[in-house]
């Protein structure tokens, strides 16, 4: 699981890379983002392969998972998520 820092001001953009799960001939039809009240997603994006979101906000000291769920279009739909942690801190 991936670990990433922000400070309680920051607004990122945090990036997930769907290319080595994704079978050819399919292509990312949805993705939906779940996170902590604490953060606020600025912004979201869906060009398959990849997804991101922006997200700003949370509180000092506390960890967060944010999970991003997909599904496929084209062939037989699939549907898969990925998560990683979010620490908020003072850097």
């Amino acid at each position: 699981m991936d670990i990433f820092e922000k400070t309680p001001e920051a607004r990122l953009d945090y990036v997930v890379d769907w290319t080595n799960w994704l079978p050819a001939g399919l292509s990312i039809d949805s993705s939906t983002w779940s996170y902590s009240d604490d953060l606020t997603a600025v912004a979201t994006t869906l060009a398959s392969p990849q997804t991101s979101i922006i997200l700003s906000g949370g509180t000092e000291g506390e960890t967060y998972i944010i999970k991003n769920i997909v599904e496929t279009t084209g062939g037989t739909p699939l549907k898969d998520s990925r998560v990683f942690k979010l620490v908020v801190t003072t850097r």
